[in-house]
């Protein structure tokens, strides 16, 4: 790990007249990281419809949660009334309502856990100065070691540069940036 002392920033000549950016913009993720941006809005949706969904399955459960008991009072309180299939139409009754609470819990759970993924995308992509090593939070500085296992953080800066497709070095070449190396 670098501290700010062991590092020195170097700047092209020629970048005066750039603007500063300090993070990457919702249209920046769709050229640099296409994928995470695909799955961030894949995650946004899956959260709504997951929680929708759950909070409906829940009420569909206390309807049949009702539906139970109302049939109960039926039977046991009015003797006059016969029902065909008591037993069946009893656990049905309540085979519906513990099987919309279980699906309806999942659900929001499953839609908590989607917003999770969601918020790690976001400080992934859409992280303020993401150059900066001292703010990076876990899942980037796993994602660096990784960079540095297959040795391409040992690779010049105009070396890594070429791993970015054309569209990418076009945007990065509208911005200044400083580069930091460690020394």
């Amino acid at each position: 790990m670098t501290s700010k002392a062991d590092t020195k920033v170097i700047v092209d000549p020629g970048q005066d007249d750039l603007k500063y950016k300090k993070a990457h913009t919702f249209s920046d993720a769709g050229s640099f990281f296409p994928l995470h941006r695909n799955l961030f809005i894949m995650n946004i949706f899956f959260f709504i419809v997951l929680i929708v969904c759950g909070v409906l399955l829940i009420l569909c459960g206390n309807y049949g949660n009702t539906g139970y008991f109302s049939f109960m009072s039926l039977t046991n309180k009015y003797p006059g009334v016969a029902v065909a299939d008591e037993v069946t139409t009893a656990l049905t009754l309540e085979l519906l309502q513990l099987s919309c609470w279980i699906g309806g819990f999942c659900f929001i759970f499953f839609s908590f856990i989607s917003l999770y993924k969601t918020i790690v995308l976001y400080k992934l992509m859409l992280a303020r100065r993401p150059w900066e090593r001292e703010q990076w939070n876990q899942p980037r500085k796993d994602g660096d070691n990784i960079l540095i296992n297959g040795k391409v953080r040992d690779k010049s800066l105009n070396e890594q540069v070429e791993y970015l497709n054309p569209e990418q070095k076009r945007d990065m070449n509208l911005h200044f940036r400083p580069v930091v190396e460690p020394k």
